[in-house]
């Protein structure tokens, strides 16, 4: 028995252990979840439906199933938690698909502290996912609690929290208990004089490198003026002393720099660090300031190290820095006051002239090297997917600088990387001797013509013209200006009073650069603004957007507010939606219609032709409040209803197209019954939190890896042209620069290069766009098998097999193959399936 087996080896491997919770769900009731066990996403619009059944293995037996529709946090409450003990936390979990879950334990209403957790990818065979905690924090509110975003099942069982004795304890830590290490020496700050350019840093705000004859080091130096720039995570040693020491000056008059160390990660929150100020004259010329900090242990932590990034900050004038260096006192004691020491003698940054790494097939592309020193020699590696070197260019830099042509690389998606001169073995790592430099160049297939009202995919682009370059090619054609340009939302806008009026035509003419069609989105409500004076609906407090305590006359001033934009912005707007993600606001459905027909009251005086996007993106993209204000007439406000599908979009599809089509088909069947039976379904907001795949700049945090996104993206394209989903918004191609999540949320790498993950959703929008579904190959093999019209005397046929590597003979009639990231394989006997993708083209049998 699994069950059995499982038990008696921790009971066996771990002593005499506590049992303060445990459920396998063998005494619940089938079809009814514990009563001790809640799921509290709620917040998100959605709740997973938890049922207890029968695994169908007579060796598990019963089991906890959660269908999660977009975002799952499940959780059991505990009794209070020692604070001076050790407890460990574990659960064996299945998952339909590859899905990240994380268990953690959790203390406090949200925004909750996290004691400790444990995240693991997991998929159809059990996994236990186990942590352990030391010395948790006391509170009342204890919950154990899985947490993960996606569209699947997931089967839990056998949840243990068990309290361990100081031997156990010891022996779970293992090595985390013996005395620290030794820690390296020297400075631990890759490119810490700027001489590489930014190359390794998290920038944010108005910066340049420039170069100086009085630099403390080198030719450059970091000219910044309010803005934030971080290093990557550093692991600081807990309990001794770590130096930050920055030179730096102020270009004229004063100017203030703070520095220091935090943990701060974007949308998660910080909980320590330390930080000081150095106030500058510019009459003073280049001084040096000093931190010294040691971490405070966390409680729950038993670890030698917590990762921190290093941060500069500049406010109140003009800085220039330079010369940044970290050392562990650990290592070196007392600092030797023998001036700045860079990490690495040679080191380089790499970079192309593709707009954010995007180049069209046979391109001709030029990448440029700096090096930290004058005369440096080295080789540019071009290495494929595998890792595997497609092309290696020596070089010889000129004045700290060499250009090199890499003439048209064949689709795909290419990591370049620096080394020292002949030696390979450098290619992709980061060894002492030589810091490489790193870049990505994703060369993307020609684009099928379409006509752009009938394009279906689009982002959320920030007005940098290389960026939207960059989604153009990439077939990202539609742009939603939401969070990435608020400058249509009617609390931006009429910010101080009706008659004030923030709104420049030409300011949104760069959004056009390359085609571009813009969706504006309509949101808030401005300060002077009426507001209900309690018969309206209430703010919920989690995110009212601004509109969820609008009254009658606030929805005359919205009416007026959009019949303005419209007239004043004439045919810039190619559509309107209201509002973002209003149910999450607190208002009812028959509250949010009142708000759609205002806003379409006032969009369609301006011009009656106006297509306008009613709904605002619901979350989630199957919820009744979405069916109940198509029910009670929104389809009478507008041209199209959206979703956000956040999860069920982009990895709803791993198993095929079904759960799209089902889902288009039930909107469309709604508004159908509501007398708008021609109306679109889009989903305005979705995508994954991707890791980061670069090294150098280290940005680890995030939801999802590269490989995963690289191979689950192409399936999400064919979802939506099987679905007949009129569009979808990818999020987001906005920038965020920042050493931990933030980076993750763009799908932009931290030097400006988009992620190479993103590469394969392009070759699948180029072969899949413009065709029709055809249905699904019935096989018995659990190879996914689709067909989507050809060119005439061929079809086009996508296939791939989740569960590992399969051999399969070659499907009859097919004439080519297609590899995921674009590049040709051979048409033989047989063809090798994985979870990445293959596109066939198959000839048709005629009678």
């Amino acid at each position: 028995m699994i069950r059995y087996l499982l038990l008696t080896y921790l009971l066996a491997g771990l002593g005499a252990a506590e049992t303060i919770y445990s459920s396998d769900f063998e005494r619940d009731a089938a079809d009814q979840a514990p009563l001790e066990v809640r799921d509290e996403s709620g917040w998100a619009g959605g709740k997973a439906t938890l049922i207890v059944r029968d695994s169908g293995d007579p060796e598990r037996g019963k089991v906890l199933e959660a269908q999660v529709e977009a975002f799952a946090q499940i959780c059991w409450p505990l009794k209070d938690l020692d604070p001076t003990k050790t407890y460990r936390v574990s659960a064996l979990i299945t998952a339909r698909g590859i899905q990240k879950i994380k268990l953690g334990l959790r203390q406090g209403p949200p925004p909750y502290h996290m004691t400790g957790a444990k995240s693991a990818q997991v998929f159809e065979s059990p996994r236990r996912i186990s942590f352990v905690v030391r010395n948790p924090k006391p509170h009342k509110s204890v919950r154990a609690q899985i947490t993960m975003d996606g569209h699947t099942t997931l089967t839990i069982d056998d949840v243990l929290i068990e309290r361990l004795d100081e031997n156990e304890a010891a022996e779970e830590y293992g090595a985390e208990m013996l005395p620290d290490p030794v820690w390296p020496r020297g400075n631990q700050l890759a490119n810490s004089s700027f001489e590489a350019g930014t190359d390794g840093w998290h920038r944010r705000g108005q910066h340049e490198v420039v170069r100086v004859d009085d630099a403390p080091h080198g030719r450059h130096v970091l000219r910044i003026e309010k803005s934030l720039i971080s290093s990557p995570w550093i692991d600081l040693p807990l309990r001794s002393q770590t130096l930050l020491r920055v030179r730096a000056r102020a270009v004229t008059g004063t100017a203030k720099l703070t520095f220091g160390f935090g943990d701060y990660v974007n949308f998660r929150g910080g909980t320590d660090g330390k930080r000081t100020t150095m106030h500058l004259k510019a009459e003073d010329g280049w001084t040096t300031g000093t931190l010294l900090w040691t971490p405070k242990t966390p409680d729950e932590q038993v670890a030698p190290t917590k990762p921190f990034i290093a941060e500069l900050n500049a406010g109140g004038g003009v800085v220039e820095v330079d010369a940044v260096e970290v050392r562990f006192l650990a290592a070196e004691g007392e600092p030797e006051e023998q001036g700045y020491a860079p990490r690495s003698a040679h080191e380089f940054a790499v970079h192309t002239d593709a707009p954010f790494g995007v180049a069209r097939v046979d391109d001709q592309i030029t990448a440029r090297v700096l090096s930290a020193s004058p005369e440096d020699s080295g080789t540019l590696y071009v290495l494929d997917e595998t890792g595997a070197i497609h092309a290696a260019h020596p070089f010889t830099a000129s004045n700290g600088e060499a250009s090199i042509d890499l003439g048209a690389l064949p689709l795909g998606a290419w990591r370049l990387t620096t080394a020292e001169h002949g030696d390979a073995a450098h290619a992709g790592i980061d060894v002492p001797a030589v810091i490489h430099g790193e870049t990505f160049c994703s060369v993307v297939p020609t684009m099928p013509e379409v006509p752009l009202e009938r394009w279906p995919f689009g982002s959320h682009i920030r007005p940098v013209p290389e960026l939207i370059e960059a989604c153009w090619r990439l077939g990202w054609r539609w742009n939603r200006l939401h969070d990435t340009w608020p400058l249509a939302k009617w609390a931006v806008v009429e910010r101080d009073g009706r008659e004030s009026w923030n709104f420049d035509p030409k300011l949104f003419e760069r959004q056009r650069a390359s085609g571009h069609a813009l969706m504006a989105n309509i949101d808030g409500i401005p300060a002077w603004a009426p507001r209900s004076g309690g018969t309206g609906p209430e703010r919920s407090g989690k995110a009212t957007h601004g509109l969820a305590d609008m009254d009658d006359d606030t929805a005359r001033e919205l009416q007026r507010y959009c019949e303005r934009l419209v007239r004043t912005g004439g045919d810039l707007f190619d559509e309107y939606e209201i509002t973002n993600e209003p149910n999450l606001s607190g208002m009812k459905p028959e509250h949010y219609n009142k708000i759609l027909a205002a806003a379409a009251a006032g969009l369609r005086a301006a011009d009656p032709k106006v297509k306008i996007v009613g709904l605002g993106g619901v979350v989630a993209q199957d919820s009744s409040w979405f069916y109940e204000c198509i029910r009670l007439g929104a389809g009478a406000h507008c041209d199209a209803v959206s979703f956000h599908g956040y999860g069920f979009t982009p990895n709803g599809q791993q198993n095929g197209p079904e759960p799209m089509i089902r889902i288009v088909a039930k909107a469309r069947e709604a508004l159908a019954a509501s007398g708008y039976p021609n109306h679109r379904v889009y989903d305005t907001e979705s995508g994954f939190i991707v890791r980061s795949a670069h090294t150098k700049h280290n940005a680890p945090l995030g939801r999802a890896d590269s490989a995963h996104v690289a191979a689950t993206l192409p399936k999400a394209v064919a979802g939506v042209i099987a679905g007949g989903l009129d569009r979808w918004y990818y999020y987001a191609a906005f920038l965020q620069r920042h050493a931990g999540e933030g980076a993750a949320y763009a799908v932009c790498e931290p030097d400006d290069v988009i992620k190479p993950a993103h590469q394969p959703m392009a070759v699948a929008i180029a072969q899949l766009v413009g065709r029709t579904y055809l249905g699904r190959v019935t096989r018995e093999d659990e190879v996914v098998h689709l067909r989507f019209s050809g060119d005439g005397a061929d079809e086009v046929h996508m296939l791939w097999h989740n569960a590992g590597e399969r051999a399969i003979p070659m499907p009859a009639g097919t004439t080519s193959v297609t590899a995921y990231h674009g590049r040709p394989l051979p048409v033989g006997d047989t063809l090798t399936l994985a979870k990445e993708p293959v596109y066939l083209r198959v000839a048709i049998e005629n009678d």
